[in-house]
């Protein structure tokens, strides 16, 4: 068995995005590393395109995580990290957003890793505000 990686876009105008993301671990596999949650072609966006990240709320239970864009290279460009336990509501948008500005071997798309999801029970999901 392997861990539960569930992304489902619930609504996706022509500017705007969110994405509600559940995770659950079959206490066997281990961490998510790197696990790709969402790409440009799934917004049907150009692979210039650069993603703003608008708002984001988290429940993570047994875990933490890290969310990134992928740049393409090895060294990686991480963007936020979700606490375990019930994260308050974080609108990006006061402070101007969070961009992609991973550079030119960017693909766009939003990479997950975990810290800690290890044991048969730990769960946890996430809505993510974009602006496309």
């Amino acid at each position: 068995m392997a861990n539960t990686v569930d992304v489902t876009i619930i609504e996706q105008g022509e500017r705007n995005a969110v994405v509600l993301v559940y995770l659950q671990s079959d206490g066997a596999t281990g961490d998510l590393v790197n696990e790709p949650i969402l790409t440009l072609s799934e917004l049907g966006l150009p692979a210039n395109a650069r993603l703003k990240l608008n708002c984001l709320q988290s429940m993570l239970a047994g875990f933490h995580a890290r969310l990134e864009f992928d740049t393409g290279l090895v060294e990686k460009n991480p963007k936020w990290v979700m606490p375990e336990g019930q994260g308050q509501v974080v609108k990006f948008s006061k402070f101007g957003f969070v961009f992609d500005n991973s550079g030119p071997g960017r693909t766009g798309t939003i990479l997950l890793t975990t810290t800690g999801m290890t044991a048969t029970g730990d769960e946890g999901s996430f809505l993510l505000a974009i602006v496309k």
